[in-house]
């Protein structure tokens, strides 16, 4: 029995769904034929799904109480496959209502603003940009269950990022300013790269199963360790 606790005390416990609501729901569309299989794991999904996604799909299926911990399909899982849009209103409502309560409780959703609304995202052990993303999926999914939230409550804007022309061309900028008036040669600076890019530059399908699962969640932590965005 005590090696069955540690094992308990030792899960982790999901949290809010940090990607993009439509990649979901696209994903149980595809069962929408009644193919529910027995379990939901990595043999199921798109090939045209991106090694991010499949990363964090789990957890968000667990977190929404569509599968258990042992990746099997929830009665709640099956009716919203086979739900008209009527009916996938009234279950999404009732997965949001249920499995959100970190927010609804002592909160009116309908009056409240950002920054609450951040706060509590962010006492649920996220951070940096993922508390932008798991908003940005419960405000889409609040939506498509037809929810009231506050006109108040916006997505955060994302931190800005240089696309590769820009940082290019910040790279020439830098070395005419740092021309050598004696050498006309310029002195070019390195760009820094965050950890997390780099990982994901190594990615690849050749990897085991257990490598990428490794590897996404190093990347996540580094991501959930950064500064906030504020």
């Amino acid at each position: 029995m005590s090696d069955n606790n540690s094992e308990s005390q030792g899960a982790k416990t999901p949290t809010p769904p940090a990607f993009s609501f439509t990649t979901l729901v696209n994903f149980l569309d595809g069962f929408k034929d009644g193919s529910v299989p027995s379990h939901i794991d990595k043999s199921v999904y798109p090939s045209t799904m991106s090694f991010s996604n499949k990363a964090v799909m789990p957890g968000a299926l667990k977190f929404l109480g569509l599968i258990s911990e042992s990746n099997v399909p929830e009665p709640i899982f099956h009716e919203l496959v086979k739900a008209d849009e009527a009916g996938k209103v009234e279950l999404w409502r009732q997965i949001i209502s249920d499995k959100y309560q970190f927010l609804f409780e002592g909160l009116d959703i309908k009056k409240t603003t950002t920054a609450v609304v951040m706060d509590r995202f962010k006492a649920q052990n996220i951070s940096g940009d993922t508390v932008r993303k798991a908003i940005t999926f419960f405000l889409h999914a609040a939506k498509v269950a037809k929810m009231e939230v506050s006109q108040h409550v916006k997505a955060p804007k994302p931190a800005f990022r240089k696309t590769k022309k820009e940082k290019s061309d910040s790279v020439d900028s830098q070395k005419e300013i740092n021309q050598d008036a004696g050498t006309g040669k310029g002195v070019e600076k390195k760009i820094y790269r965050k950890p997390y890019d780099v990982l994901i530059d190594i990615m690849d399908k050749k990897m085991t199963d257990e490598e990428q699962q490794a590897v996404w969640t190093l990347i996540r932590y580094l991501k959930n360790s950064e500064p906030d965005d504020e």
